[in-house]
């Protein structure tokens, strides 16, 4: 829940020519985005969506349309 290693996904983006999934560490919509931007076509966020705050409580949980679009800038 650290995020992702960013320099795998790159590395792996460069030697495939299949979409890669980032899956593994996402936490936030930041670690998301950063997966992303570092190659990976998508990414694999179950943990973000269930897990909040520093006790990790369970609150089932999805970003707005507007932090999206803002992260991804789509």
């Amino acid at each position: 829940m650290k995020g992702t290693n960013l320099v795998a996904i790159n590395k792996v983006k460069n030697i495939l020519s299949i979409p890669v999934v980032a899956a593994g560490g996402i936490f936030t919509m930041e670690h998301a985005s950063e997966a992303i931007k570092s190659g990976a076509h998508s990414v694999s966020a179950g943990n973000m969506f269930v897990y909040q705050g520093n006790r990790k409580a369970v609150l089932i949980n999805y970003p707005s349309e507007k932090v999206i679009r803002k992260l991804f800038d789509v």
